[in-house]
């Protein structure tokens, strides 16, 4: 029997990672607007009363617990966009049409400037991907010019996060009406390249 060397570390560490700055915006523009919202809506004050109120020290750890879900909701949105484009190059198909919701819960998880800072992040990060150039190249050549390509991915991507937002704020909703728990939120792991 040979001993097998334990490389978990040195492989993390060569892993390369997709670029994701566009969660940063999300984390800290969109969880902090949440907050402001829910609080100067009063929207769940009286379930938080109802039923909440012996789980969290007060009405604003609540409803940051909900913006919580939210953003986890509105980046894994985004994950899943780029799953479906990743799908439509590997399969030789056209990019995905950016489908929004013709409604968007109360209290609308996103700002027009939220989402605009979504689309810019993702279009600088994956305009200069080289990645994303080699798909291009491979894929789309021909079909469309690269800033096409891209501008197509950003409205993809910042559309599938603005619907995975609501998304999870509609599953704050059934819960509310359900009399379940909170929905939980899991983040996705980072993609490799």
């Amino acid at each position: 029997m040979h001993d097998m060397p334990d490389t978990d570390d040195q492989d993390a560490d060569a892993e390369i990672f997709w670029p994701s700055g566009y969660k940063e915006i999300i984390r800290y523009r969109l969880g902090p607007e949440m907050v402001s919202r829910f609080i100067e809506a009063g929207a769940f004050h009286d379930i938080y009363e109802e039923r909440f109120n012996d789980r969290f020290r007060d009405y604003e750890q609540f409803v940051e617990r909900l913006a919580e879900i939210v953003v986890i909701g509105c980046e894994n949105g985004a994950e899943s966009a780029f799953d479906e484009i990743h799908l439509s190059f590997r399969n030789s198909l056209p990019l995905p049409e950016a489908r929004p919701y013709a409604r968007y819960f109360f209290p609308g998880p996103f700002s027009r400037e939220l989402k605009d800072e979504i689309y810019e992040k993702v279009f600088d990060e994956y305009s200069i991907s080289h990645g994303y150039q080699h798909i291009y190249e491979d894929h789309y050549e021909g079909i469309l010019d690269f800033d096409s390509f891209i501008k197509q991915v950003a409205n993809f991507v910042s559309t599938g996060s603005e619907n995975g937002a609501d998304d999870a704020l509609g599953t704050i909703y059934r819960s509310f009406l359900e009399a379940l728990p909170l929905p939980l939120a899991r983040r996705r792991p980072k993609r490799i390249r």
